[in-house]
């Protein structure tokens, strides 16, 4: 990071490490706020592959973890609009699939 910062012409400040660990329960590291915010910036893609903050549903996913050539053909995303389709339907950013 200090050559980053002497590229950049900054000045780097070592900062101890914070809200890290090995031994935590994940959760202990996220206030309700950053939840919140996860959920409002990811919350549609979370869905998609059946994740919650308690965990991993792969029952829940539109997606499966592994999308294989088949899926993939299925699957597009257009950059320009931010819009993704599964078989020609809309995924939203509410995370749920319109008919």
């Amino acid at each position: 990071m200090a050559s980053l910062a002497v590229y950049l012409g900054c000045v780097y400040t070592p900062r101890e490490k914070q809200r890290i660990g090995m031994r935590k329960e994940y959760r202990v590291y996220y206030s309700d706020e950053l939840i919140d915010l996860v959920y409002q910036t990811w919350g549609a893609e979370l869905s998609l592959f059946g994740y919650d903050f308690e965990g991993s549903y792969p029952d829940r996913a539109i997606l499966p973890k592994v999308i294989n050539s088949t899926l993939r053909d299925r699957v597009h995303y257009n950059w320009a609009i931010d819009e993704l389709t599964i078989d020609g339907r809309v995924f939203p950013k509410n995370g749920k699939l319109l008919s």
